[in-house]
């Protein structure tokens, strides 16, 4: 049977921790933009918050969409973030951004839209070079043309 001073000392450990911002506290939705310094992302939240994006997972391809505004949900540890799920809210220039592995089916390029979770056909008639990206991740500026057709007029490769 563990004492009552024992309880305390764990209580009072964690306490402090969580004040230091030491201790893993999983938050809702943050919303900021991403940046990139010496090699490395970082997100910049409204609340003038900057955490560092860990290098694992779905913070690898964070990395590659500097200047976009995304929501993430992930843990923060201190001021390291990991990313469990992402979406991006816009891009640099405030074009509406599709974000997707770039694949071919039939006759039509497609990204699934990581923020609608839907296809789009990506009209590579303005950009051909684009289709040396298939199977990457990558994020296609541009305007609605059709029924889920998009024409880029910025786009770049985020991830393999």
């Amino acid at each position: 049977m563990k004492s009552v001073f024992y309880h305390g000392r764990v209580l009072a450990t964690a306490g402090l921790l969580a004040g230091l911002g030491v201790g893993c506290v999983h938050r809702g939705p943050m919303v900021g933009l991403v940046s990139q310094e010496e090699g490395q992302a970082w997100l910049q939240t409204a609340s003038g918050a900057r955490l560092r994006i860990a290098e694992a997972g779905e913070g690898l391809v964070l990395g590659g969409l500097t200047g976009c505004e995304v929501e993430v949900e992930g843990n923060q540890l201190g001021k390291r973030l990991r990313v469990q799920e992402w979406s991006v809210r816009s891009a640099p220039g405030g074009g509406q951004p599709f974000v997707g592995r770039l694949r071919l089916f039939g006759s039509n390029w497609l990204i699934d839209d990581r923020s609608t979770g839907r296809p789009v056909i990506v009209d590579l008639s303005a950009h051909p070079e684009l289709a040396r990206h298939q199977g990457e991740i990558v994020l296609v500026v541009g305007y609605v043309v059709g029924a889920q057709t998009v024409r880029p007029v910025h786009w770049q490769a985020v991830a393999p």
